[in-house]
């Protein structure tokens, strides 16, 4: 018992240490394209970061909860086991969204909307889920992400603009970008200082 429960923490611990390098790589390569004023890439990488510490929040909360509830006493003295934890652990690391994933032995990741939702019931008063749809719309072809190219002309018909930013959307999308890295940076340091 107390082999089966070293081994979990020893992966739990690993698993946080790899959300922390991933983490600060990205946020570090996202910095870097916005000092080049690559506004798309920066928030693209931000975007990325910031599902990387949604979830991470989430997985590292329900799991420390778990070894909460446990008594150390009994981890010694008696058989303590936990169905739940060995499975999020599995899936933080190997989760995937490839088809056919379970066929190869992996388990199928959840949506990172699921745990959108899970930390909005947690924290109310942040606009998480609306700061990932303007990401999500600045990075895919759509309104945001095409306004700073295209104008309507004086006819009403779409023309194709410069290559140079609007500075409104520029601003726009920096500020969206600084903030959804700061959140996720502090987010990043939350779940390395989450005890167990």
């Amino acid at each position: 018992n107390r082999v089966f429960w070293f081994d979990q923490l020893v992966t739990f611990d690993a698993w946080r240490s790899i959300a922390l390098w991933r983490s600060s790589e990205l946020i570090e390569s996202a910095l870097t394209l916005r000092e080049r004023n690559s506004l798309v890439g920066c928030a693209a990488l931000s975007r990325s970061a910031f599902e990387l510490a949604i979830s991470s929040l989430v997985v590292s909360g329900r799991l420390c909860q778990v070894l909460n509830k446990i008594d150390t006493d009994l981890l010694t003295q008696a058989f303590c086991g936990s169905r739940s934890f060995p499975a999020d652990v599995e899936l933080a690391i190997f989760g995937t969204r490839v088809q056919d994933a379970e066929s190869v032995g992996l388990p199928s990741q959840k949506s990172v909307l699921t745990y959108i939702s899970q930390l909005e019931k947690l924290s109310p008063d942040v606009d998480i889920r609306k700061n990932y749809d303007l990401l999500c719309d600045v990075t895919h072809p759509s309104w945001l992400g095409n306004r700073p190219f295209y104008r309507r002309s004086d006819q009403g018909t779409i023309a194709r603009a410069s290559r140079e930013y609007d500075p409104s959307w520029q601003a726009e999308v920096d500020a969206l970008s600084t903030t959804v890295l700061s959140w996720s940076a502090q987010a990043t340091v939350n779940v390395m200082l989450q005890s167990h």
